[in-house]
């Protein structure tokens, strides 16, 4: 093992995704990678993990907004991992099974002795017609922000994945995916999920309490080509991340507005 030392930083953030109950919890943490791929999660008030919980942790390298381009240049992994050890204000986690990419390329793999996916036996269903008739402005604080985490819920554990978005001063997020994809395919059998947005790129991991970021549950929901808010969300998305392009000339994506529910 020892594989995430080869492509993260031993001290880096990572947004922490678990279930309690049938509630989706998703929290941004500080996270020490240690020689054997464990990882000792720090957080900025107390925690609700228990040793056996199953969670998924989301670790990448993107720590400068700025250079992010067509490739997607940074190292990320949707790690699945089960609580052992638990304090105030931090847990260790021991790793099951993780895939490391750059661009679209896996670099890393690593899968525990008996770990398996089982099947999902969730019946999906074709997402529904957003409600949104238009965007009356863009979010300020989150321009800059060029990616953020979905979370999505998978059967046993919940899926998360890096991508960019565009958010409205509402609190509407968007984004665009092939429909095949594992998150698409998540939200088809349950539509609800939680969007993360993070500040790292001014965090201080000595200063937590100084930290940044926005929770936001919501539900799914697509928005047709036809419609004219098709058209708006396109341009705004692309004026904001235009190395997107040529998910939006891929005959198969899809845009998908994703509604807040509550902060």
């Amino acid at each position: 093992m020892g594989l995430l030392r080869d492509f993260l930083p031993r001290n880096t953030y990572a947004v922490v995704a678990s279930y309690r109950g049938s509630d989706l919890v998703v929290v941004v943490a500080a996270a020490m990678i240690d020689d054997d791929d464990g990882l000792l999660l720090q957080f900025t008030h107390d925690h609700a993990l228990a040793v056996g919980d199953a969670v998924t942790v989301q670790l990448d390298s993107r720590m400068d907004v700025a250079r992010i381009t067509p490739e997607l240049p940074i190292y990320r992994t949707s790690l699945k991992g089960d609580v052992v050890g638990v304090d105030r204000g931090t847990a260790q986690v021991r790793p099951q099974q993780f895939e490391i990419y750059y661009s679209d390329k896996r670099v890393g793999r690593y899968q525990a002795p008996g770990f398996q996916f089982f099947p999902d036996p969730r019946p999906s269903r074709a997402l529904g017609s957003s409600a949104l008739e238009g965007v009356s402005g863009l979010s300020d604080l989150e321009a800059k922000e060029s990616l953020g985490v979905l979370v999505t819920r998978g059967p046993q554990r919940p899926h998360s994945t890096v991508m960019a978005f565009l958010s409205s001063d509402r609190g509407d997020i968007f984004f665009v995916t092939d429909p095949a994809s594992f998150k698409a395919q998540n939200l088809q059998r349950d539509n609800r999920a939680v969007f993360a947005v993070d500040f790292r790129a001014s965090y201080d991991l000595e200063k937590p309490l100084d930290w940044s970021y926005r929770i936001q549950p919501v539900t799914a929901a697509l928005v047709p080509p036809t419609r004219p808010l098709y058209g708006q969300i396109r341009k705004l998305f692309l004026e904001k991340n235009p190395w997107n392009m040529n998910f939006f000339t891929a005959p198969n994506s899809i845009l998908v507005h994703l509604d807040p529910q509550a902060v």
